[in-house]
């Protein structure tokens, strides 16, 4: 993973805590000054150290950090180190209006003065292109590709396979809520409290979203593993009450790792409240039986209908249903 130090104002240093922190939690190793010096430190040295070995620079500009001295220097090593290693090595950062540096003039810059999460966004497009690839461009042939793909693995059983198909199709999971909405996405590996869901799936638009923890099963199951899908259920009964619990910071990572900028700052700042469920996807449909069905009844009815046990048919149904609308023009 590139390196990452933030030059910035000490002025603006309430943003760049809040920056630093988004950024690590979407796993780009930025740091900045607050977390290289100590006691002792010659800071010239230890700065200029720094800025020379990042892969990436992010200037936060300012209308205090373009007066900055320090800022200065730092632009100064940056852009040395760009045009000697070449490369993108600079990314600006506009954070207010101010006056752009010379030697800034002829960059793009992520611009945070309208909305932060459109700011993030693009920074964050230019650190992990490929993590937010948007998926709204796909071509039916992809599709088509990917469903064959999905049927073979699910049937070879490797759940490894399965999650990595699922990272690279967000889509699919999103499905599952009858259709693709504005916003429609799968963000793997969501933090729940100390828990870890393999996805939390965002569906909706305007000020309707549709929020679903995913944990992936095994792909065949019958009641002799009842006990394993009970405690998984209870898992994730507990991570949909925290969820449910601490609402405002489930909000947050999740705008902070959305690939959607417009759901992102809806998501964010939205007045309404967010409907969350949970799924677990375990075993074939040709594994429900009428006891495993009745399994099934009593821990939707004992989770008040929040965690819900699914076969993987299920995901296989919904990316052909979107194959069967694009095939008739829907």
């Amino acid at each position: 993973m590139e390196k990452v130090f933030i030059s910035y104002s000490h002025r603006d240093t309430k943003f760049c805590d809040r920056l630093v922190m988004d950024l690590r939690a979407s796993e780009v190793p930025a740091t900045y000054d607050k977390w290289l010096l100590r006691v002792g430190d010659s800071i010239i040295q230890k700065i200029a150290a720094e800025v020379s070995d990042a892969d990436r620079v992010i200037a936060l500009l300012s209308s205090a950090s373009v007066d900055s001295h320090w800022v200065k220097r730092e632009l100064a090593l940056a852009m040395t180190g760009e045009v000697n290693r070449g490369g993108i090595k600079v990314l600006p950062a506009l954070i207010n209006d101010c006056e752009l540096p010379p030697m800034l003039m002829d960059k793009l810059y992520a611009d945070f003065r309208g909305s932060y999460y459109v700011g993030l966004r693009a920074l964050l497009e230019a650190l992990l292109p490929s993590f937010y690839e948007h998926e709204k461009f796909i071509r039916y042939e992809q599709i088509e590709s990917a469903h064959r793909e999905l049927r073979k693995i699910v049937t070879d059983g490797e759940r490894d396979k399965i999650y990595n198909w699922f990272r690279s199709n967000g889509y699919a999971l999103a499905a599952l809520f009858g259709r693709l909405w504005a916003v429609s996405e799968a963000v793997p590996q969501f933090s729940v409290g100390e828990e870890i869901a393999d996805f939390l799936v965002v569906n909706g638009q305007s000020y309707r979203y549709e929020l679903s923890l995913i944990v992936l099963s095994n792909t065949s199951w019958s009641l002799e593993d009842e006990d394993i899908a009970r405690r998984q259920a209870e898992r994730l009964e507990g991570m949909l009450q925290w969820c449910r619990k601490h609402e405002k910071a489930v909000r947050h990572a999740l705008a902070v790792k959305m690939a959607s900028s417009y759901g992102a700052e809806q998501i964010a700042h939205g007045p309404h409240s967010l409907e969350i469920d949970a799924k677990l996807l375990l075993g074939r449909r040709s594994d429900y039986g009428e006891e495993e069905n009745k399994f099934r009844n009593s821990i939707y009815s004992k989770t008040k209908r929040g965690v819900d046990i699914i076969s993987y048919d299920r995901i296989l149904d919904a990316v052909e249903k979107i194959l069967s609308s694009n095939r008739h023009g829907g």
